[in-house]
């Protein structure tokens, strides 16, 4: 298989990605905010999403029905795998004890 390069506009840059089992595709976030999902079978990419202030981090959960993203405004968004937003929360808004990573892998335990 020939490594594809992924059309994103100029000075645009990938920022986080993972695979989605549900989808059986890639989910790639970038600098300028697009979520893009890329399934790499038949090198098909459609643009599902447009987060303000860019993507920091993807992360779907253990059973894939939810997918977390982390935008450069500082906020914590839940979607479903079906694109619709389920929970927005600022991460000014976290406890000061409370990791990024700690919460995110709270959040998902619980669903």
């Amino acid at each position: 298989m020939a490594v594809q390069p992924l059309d994103i506009e100029p000075g645009d840059f990938i920022t986080s990605f993972d695979y989605l089992m549900e989808k059986e595709a890639l989910i790639v976030g970038t600098s300028r905010g697009l979520l893009l999902l890329h399934n790499v079978e038949d090198n098909a990419t459609e643009i599902v999403g447009n987060v303000e202030g860019g993507v920091k981090c993807i992360s779907p959960s253990p059973d894939g029905d939810l997918l977390g993203v982390i935008t450069g405004l500082g906020q914590m968004l839940v979607m479903t795998h079906d694109w619709d937003l389920l929970y927005e929360m600022a991460l000014e808004d976290l406890p000061e004890d409370v990791s990024i990573s700690e919460i995110s892998l709270l959040f998902f335990i619980q669903f």
